[in-house]
């Protein structure tokens, strides 16, 4: 291949022949100096031809100087130009590929592998057509980011092609040095369980924000059909790590599980998914580092975030500014540590705005809610009507949800006929700054079972049944008989102060005709842990609630003799006590501020606790806890 200009001129005795082959000598030099034009009618572009093949330039060209390969359409011929690889090749990089809009290259039966190495340049349209063989095509140059289109994914193209297009663009990643494969506007049909990542460090970025608060619109949709998965990125455990699914709208139907599926750290952002059977999304095993921010899980049919780590790694995950909303369930937690969620809207789920559940095998603690709002979520039948509820699979163990949990600044917000939070088994939540209002103003709050150390700080209490909202002491609102475990719109609240609802439950057995039981609220055992709280603030509530009632007789409870209670302060039934019996499991009052200051300077004598009496005869069910709250304000 000549690189010089021939100076010959056409003459009337020339060979027709003769002038052709010098035109071309002279083509040849100037593509040498602006680049060389691949020939399509090379029947093999891997095969030495006739000086045009891909092969051909690549040989004459080397792996130094640098060049540019043109593959024209010939739009006179028809639609589109085919260059055809039956033989592998590789492309080096320091050539460059330029490819027109018409122009395809493909592969055929004889299975050959392209490797692309240079940059390529081409626009928003199909460059690509491969696959006719089980040879792979690698695009290991061409910076960073790479358009799905150029590998035939269309608008116009069946939800299995789109769906193989979209992993072909995946696949052609060298290495694991990963970059971004570009999903243009429009809504596009996807097959399910096909995207399935594979390689670490993938971006897919649809076109302008998927992020909505009702249905959005505009920008890149994908639509997928039956089956498990949308974007499976825990398929092969660790392979998928760092990879991002933005700016795009992820619709299912009933008939798709789930719309994305994490494992590792990864990033979801400005996204919408919505229409999936399951969930959303599901955050799966080794949830550490997922990052979800701006996104909509909102109109599942299922719920709109699950955390399930079944192997118990997930940690360090973080929700923010984000919504779930009108679906099945809004947040489902069934296990991780250091959870939180910031700035996020759970609102108007058809059930449970919020369950964090756990079983025997699973660890769920820190777990934070800062600046959420929970609103109009109605947790129907068999569950019991709340937006909240922490629970746990076997009752009676206090380790299964530790804690801690802490909601700060949140709203839980309802209307009429909607209630708040049930705490089933939990150790150790905070609610802190926390405006808790509107709804069934008679089942604000119910704890039962084993729910302890739940502390209700500086908060605003909604209006509840029977008082007046910052009335010194507050009120509680009182269930009828029959009722399991205690019932309450907020802690005790004081104008102007802050309080603390301490609770606690007893680790002495109540013995029939025992008359001194004690249960002290200082550091008696590992799980009665002790509270610094002495010298300072006042005593101004006090709650009672076992988790079932008595079979036979009852108890009577007093404040523990050593600390001065205002006993004609008491605002249940007519007397200064509160009693627990086989038709009322629960007891409640407000009393008279009392400062610590009154109470004896011994140490021993410096306990906030209740006198027990147990009557004679006395039986209760195997394990039925007793749970007591003291409310101090400070």
């Amino acid at each position: 291949m000549t690189e010089t200009w021939n100076t010959n001129k056409p003459l009337v005795t020339n060979v027709v022949s003769e002038d052709i082959a010098d035109i071309n000598e002279n083509l040849t030099y100037l593509m040498a100096r602006n680049g060389y034009l691949v020939d399509n009618t090379e029947s093999d572009q891997g095969a030495a031809g006739s000086g045009g093949s891909v092969k051909d330039y690549v040989d004459a060209i080397g792996t130094t100087k640098k060049a540019t390969l043109f593959f024209p359409h010939l739009a006179i011929d028809g639609n589109t130009t085919v260059y055809t690889f039956s033989t592998d090749e590789t492309i080096p990089s320091n050539i460059n590929i330029v490819i027109q809009n018409g122009a395809l290259l493909t592969d055929d039966a004889s299975n050959a592998t392209l490797t692309i190495n240079g940059n390529v340049e081409a626009g928003i349209y199909q460059i690509f057509d491969w696959g006719t063989g089980s040879g792979a095509l690698v695009v290991g140059g061409g910076g960073s980011e790479r358009p799905a289109a150029w590998f035939g994914f269309l608008t116009s193209a069946s939800a299995a092609v789109n769906a193989a297009k979209i992993m072909q663009a995946h696949d052609s990643f060298a290495g694991s040095l990963g970059g971004s494969i570009l999903l243009h506007r429009g809504s596009f049909s996807v097959a399910s369980d096909v995207i399935q990542v594979k390689n670490k460090n993938i971006e897919f970025r649809g076109v302008g924000t998927g992020y909505a608060y009702e249905a959005g619109e505009g920008g890149t949709s994908l639509t997928f059909g039956a089956g498990t998965y949308g974007f499976d990125l825990a398929v092969t455990q660790n392979a998928g790590y760092y990879c991002t699914i933005r700016n795009m709208r992820i619709i299912g139907s009933a008939a798709v599980s789930y719309g994305i599926a994490t494992y590792g750290p990864q990033i979801i952002e400005d996204v919408e998914v919505t229409g999936f059977n399951l969930a959303g999304i599901i955050v799966l095993q080794m949830g550490n580092q997922v990052h979800i921010r701006r996104v909509s899980s909102s109109y599942n049919v299922g719920t709109g975030l699950i955390i399930d780590d079944s192997g118990g790694n997930t940690t360090t995950l973080s929700i923010a500014d984000s919504n779930f909303r009108r679906n099945a369930v809004g947040v489902q937690i069934y296990n991780g540590i250091n959870i939180s969620f910031r700035n996020c809207v759970i609102e108007s789920n058809y059930g449970l705005g919020l369950e964090i559940y756990a079983t025997d095998t699973k660890a769920i603690a820190y777990v934070l809610f800062e600046d959420v709002w929970f609103e109009s979520n109605d947790d129907t039948a068999p569950r019991t009507g709340y937006q909240v509820k922490i629970w746990a699979a076997t009752a009676d163990s206090l380790t299964l949800v530790p804690g801690a949990i802490d909601f700060v600044r949140c709203s839980i917000v309802s209307t009429v006929s909607k209630k708040h939070i049930h705490l089933a088994s939990i150790r150790y939540a905070n609610f802190k700054d926390c405006r808790i209002t509107g709804g069934d103003t008679t089942n604000g709050i119910l704890l039962t079972n084993y729910a302890s150390y739940v502390n209700f700080i500086d908060g605003n209490v909604i209006t509840p049944s029977g008082g007046t909202y910052g009335n010194r002491g507050g009120y509680f609102n009182k269930k009828t008989a029959g009722s399991s475990g205690y019932l309450t719109n907020m802690d005790v609240h004081a104008s102007g102060g802050r309080t603390q609802t301490l609770w606690f439950t007893n680790v002495i057995p109540l013995v029939a005709g025992n008359t001194e039981t004690l249960l002290p609220m200082h550091a008696l055992s590992a799980d009665v842990p002790g509270y610094p709280v002495y010298g300072t603030g006042s005593i101004v509530g006090i709650i009672v609630s076992k988790r079932t009632a008595p079979t036979t007789g009852s108890l009577v409870f007093t404040p523990y003799y050593r600390v001065h209670w205002a006993g004609s302060a008491f605002d249940y039934a007519t007397t200064a006590t509160l009693a627990v019996n086989t038709t009322h499991v629960e007891a409640v009052a407000t009393i008279e501020a009392d400062t610590f200051a009154d109470m004896d300077t011994t140490a021993n004598e410096k306990m906030i606790g209740i006198r027990v009496v147990v009557s004679d005869p006395y039986t209760e069910v195997t394990d039925s806890k007793l749970v007591v709250g003291l409310v101090i304000e400070y």
